[in-house]
Parts: C-alpha cells; sequence; structure tokens
C-alpha cells in the first residue's frame, strides 16, 4: 500500500499513518497473507521397544463443550 500511494502523494508522517490504518482495517487483517511459516508434515513417532520409550500428549482446548476454566 506504501508503494501503491507513494507514486501519486506524499505527505509528512505518511508512512506511519498507512501502517496504522492498515494495523487497524478488519478487512486488511482478514485478507492478508501469513506471515507465519507453513507447520510441518503430520508424522508418526517411532516404534516403542520398551514401557515408556516413547511418551506424547496432545492438548486442544477452547473448542467448546466444556468450561476450560473448570479443570
Amino acid at each position: 500500500m506504501i508503494r501503491a500511494l507513494s507514486v501519486q502523494y506524499y505527505f509528512k508522517g505518511m508512512i506511519g499513518k498507512i501502517k496504522n490504518y492498515v494495523k487497524n482495517c478488519k478487512e486488511c487483517q482478514t485478507i492478508k497473507s501469513s506471515t507465519q511459516p507453513s507447520y510441518g508434515l503430520m508424522g508418526s513417532l517411532p516404534r516403542a521397544t520398551k514401557p515408556f520409550d516413547v511418551v506424547a500428549l496432545d492438548t486442544v482446548l477452547g473448542l467448546g463443550g466444556y468450561n476450560s476454566a473448570e479443570y
């Protein structure tokens, strides 16, 4: 947006105002591309050869159905 506007316009503090506008624009935040790296591929754990050789725990909260504050 800065590049597009700076071709035709300039005013003092323009870059800061543009950044602030985009940061607070709901539509801009909804459609912008992600800057996060993609997650790795799902894989499997190696086969355990003895008890407690491999221990894993997956937790997911906030899906509804219970109040997480109770636990």
